[in-house]
Order: C-alpha cells, then structure tokens, then sequence
C-alpha cells in the first residue's frame, strides 16, 4: 500500500507531465498553425474512406461482371471476400500509418522547448507570437517587391542571352567570311553621319 505522500508525488508528477504536453501542442499549434495530430488524423480517416470506397466499387464491379446479381450466394461470397480484403488492408495500412505518424511526430512536427518564431528587429508580436496583420502586409509588400525584382532580373538575363547568341553569330560569320572581307563597316547608332550613310 502506498503512503500518501508517494500518492500525491506521483499525482504532481502527472499534472506536470500534462502541464508540458498541453504546453508543446500550445507551441506547435502557433507554429504550424494547426494541430499535427489533427492533420494526421483526418489524413487517416481519409485513406480508411478511400479503402471503403475502393470496396465497395470491387464489390460492385466483381457482381456485375460475375453475374452474380440475381444470386444470392455468389453475392455473398462476393460481399465477404471484399470486406475481408477491406479488413485486411485498412489493418496494414494502420499499422504502417502508426509509424509513419510516431516518425512525424518525432522528426516532421517536433519543435524544440526553445524554439520561438522569429520577428523582425524592428519589432513587433511579442516572442512566439502569430505577426500582426500590419507585419503581414509589410512582409507582403517586400515578397511582391522581391517577385519585381526577379521578373526584371530574368528579363535581363534573357536579353543578354540573346545579344551574346548574336555576337557569338556574327563572329561565326566573320570567321567564315574573313578571307573574302576586304573592308568592315561600323555604324553607330547615335551618329547622324552613320545612319545617313547606312541609307
């Protein structure tokens, strides 16, 4: 029999080990913003459903091309051999999902006790909370700015791609051609001279 004071140890012991595990699905919930186990349940659930659809389509489609619709025993077997593999696969799939969700809990969803949200120095949310609405917007602002940035940048790539291609043409041209070049004529532009000589 156990003395008191070991049973109100023992009861202290479990309400701080409840204490922390309602702590990290706190932390967890403000980073990912949602609940893991809430996502890996319903990922579960949707799987089981799939596997009840898909046999319930078997079963339909097997009595039909068995002709197996105005027999009742044929039905039946039918009917049992698809709950069996139903059973069967919703079984292995719960046990294979069991340690793909203890994987994710420990490696995908884990989050560290001292591990906060980063905010910018200029401040801001209080350390470990969700941004506000006006730093939101302002992280917006600066992605759109960033997206301008690489849109002009690529540009500019592509169109120095394409004048190397017609340098790297001419000199292709020149190196064929030079034996036969008696004189080379360069205009410029800006030149008024050039372009009345080019006409």
């Amino acid at each position: 029999m156990s003395s008191p004071s070991s049973s109100s140890s023992s009861a202290s012991s479990a309400s701080s080990a409840s204490a922390l595990v309602d702590a990290a699905k706190k932390r967890k919930a403000s980073l990912f913003d949602f609940e893991p186990e809430v996502l890996l349940a319903d990922v579960q659930n949707a799987v089981d459903a799939y596997i009840d659809d898909a046999s319930d389509a078997l079963e339909t489609a097997l009595i039909e091309e068995c002709g197996a619709a105005g027999d009742a025993e044929k039905s039946e077997a039918i009917r049992d051999g698809t709950d069996e593999l139903n059973a069967a696969l919703t079984q292995k799939f719960g046990k294979q999902f069991a340690i793909l969700g203890a994987y994710a809990q420990r490696n995908i969803f884990h989050v560290d006790d001292d591990l906060r949200v980063p905010h910018s120095a200029a401040g801001g949310a209080e350390d470990g909370a969700l941004p506000t609405a006006e730093e939101e917007a302002a992280l917006d602002k600066e992605l759109a700015e960033w997206n301008l940035r690489l849109r002009q940048g690529r540009q500019e790539e592509k169109a120095l791609r394409s004048k190397d291609e017609r340098i790297k043409a001419l000199q292709e041209l020149f190196e064929t051609h030079k034996e036969d070049i008696s004189q080379l004529k360069v205009w410029c532009m800006w030149c008024s001279t050039c372009s009345a000589e080019r006409q």
